[in-house]
């Protein structure tokens, strides 16, 4: 009699404590209850017809890469169009993702997107208060504009885009404080970039530059490059890094 009273005290107690738990499930506090969680959309969910986003900006990855939370709770990873930021173990990447994560992190922003790029991420172009967010970071030295894809840019984006990298430079601002800094794209690729890469980002702004009355230089004539015609008409050739430089004098491309 006695062991059976002791085993219904126990069994009592077990349930009262169990009800309790499930009845109240605030009281349960676990690890990852206080860890800020940041998820992507599976990429078979993604929606290729997205064409903007708006929310809060819940996390920056580095210095053109982010996360953007909806309204209804999705999270999209971003890539700013056009810009191509230092890797985190390259100088001035967490330079870059700082000063990114101090302008926009946990602000509102709208997207507009381009499309849907690897790794799960949409590209686009992001915006807080009206102001291009990845032109900023041109402007201010903490990324390169991304010139492999700028043919997927209008013309006034391009135009933006290489005169702000132009300035940048000429101002040493940010990573343009090293005399020869290594993109991102052959950092990613275990290789420099050379030193004639800056002259020919320099000559891709005054070829590119309207305002400027100044002739192709005839160097550009080299017997051993190949000039190739861009979906859009221009003529240019691809420097020893893969930087794609446009040349006025357009017949160096054939008819």
């Amino acid at each position: 009699m006695f062991g059976k009273l002791i085993y219904l005290i126990v069994v009592v107690c077990f349930t009262t404590n169990l009800s309790f738990s499930q009845d109240n499930p605030e009281k349960i506090s676990t690890q990852t209850d206080k860890q800020k969680v940041t998820t992507v959309i599976p990429s078979a969910t993604i929606d290729d017809k997205v064409s903007l986003i708006e929310g809060k900006v819940t996390l920056v990855y580095d210095g053109d890469t982010i996360s953007v939370e909806t309204k209804d709770r999705k999270i999209y990873s971003i890539w700013l169009k056009g810009v191509d930021a230092p890797e985190s173990k390259q100088n001035y990447g967490k330079k870059s993702r700082k000063m990114l994560a101090e302008m926009i992190e946990g602000k509102d922003v709208k997207v507009v997107i381009h499309k849907k790029g690897l790794y799960d991420r949409y590209i686009g172009i992001v915006y807080l208060d009206g102001q291009d967010v990845g032109l900023k970071q041109i402007e201010n030295g903490m990324a390169w504009h991304f010139k492999q894809y700028d043919y997927e840019q209008t013309t006034e984006e391009r135009k933006r885009y290489t005169q702000a990298q132009q300035k940048a430079l000429s101002e040493k601002l940010g990573l343009w404080e090293d005399k020869n800094p290594t993109s991102p794209w052959d950092f990613r690729n275990g290789t420099k970039t050379k030193e004639t890469d800056k002259k020919d980002l320099t000559l891709e702004s005054a070829t590119n530059n309207p305002n400027n009355s100044s002739t192709t230089p005839s160097s550009n004539n080299t017997p051993d490059r190949t000039y190739i015609r861009g979906p859009r008409g221009g003529c240019y050739y691809v420097s020893e890094s893969g930087r794609k430089v446009y040349v006025k004098d357009k017949s160096l491309c054939g008819n």
